[in-house]
Order: structure tokens, then C-alpha cells, then sequence
């Protein structure tokens, strides 16, 4: 039995901000729902909203 906080976090979210390094050609955009890798990125806080921050190389895809 494991215990509750050894659950798998979701591995997919709404983009909400990309970085100036992103170009359209990298197939991303603010609004997308994509996957991404397990135990990637780092999870802040900003104000009451949970935010991951995770480089491109970690998203594994787009949903349409």
C-alpha cells in the first residue's frame, strides 16, 4: 500500500505563458493541453494557482 502522497502527479496542463525562446515552428502555443514527462519541471506558487515551469524538451505532446 502505497501512501497518499506517493500518488503520480497529473502529467498534462494548459500552457499559459511560453518563453521568448519558443517559436511557432516548435508547435506550441498559450492555450494548448499538452503532456508532459513524469517528475519534470518545477511547481510554484502564484497566488492561489499552482504553476509548473518545464522546458520544451519535456513536453511529449500536443492535444488536438
Amino acid at each position: 500500500v502505497l501512501p497518499s502522497s506517493a500518488k503520480e502527479k497529473e502529467q498534462y496542463g494548459e500552457i499559459v505563458a511560453i518563453g521568448p525562446e519558443i517559436e511557432e515552428k516548435d508547435g506550441v502555443k498559450v492555450g494548448d493541453t499538452v503532456f508532459f514527462k513524469n517528475y519534470s519541471g518545477t511547481e510554484v506558487e502564484h497566488g492561489d494557482e499552482s504553476l509548473m515551469i518545464i522546458e520544451h524538451k519535456d513536453l511529449l505532446a500536443v492535444l488536438a
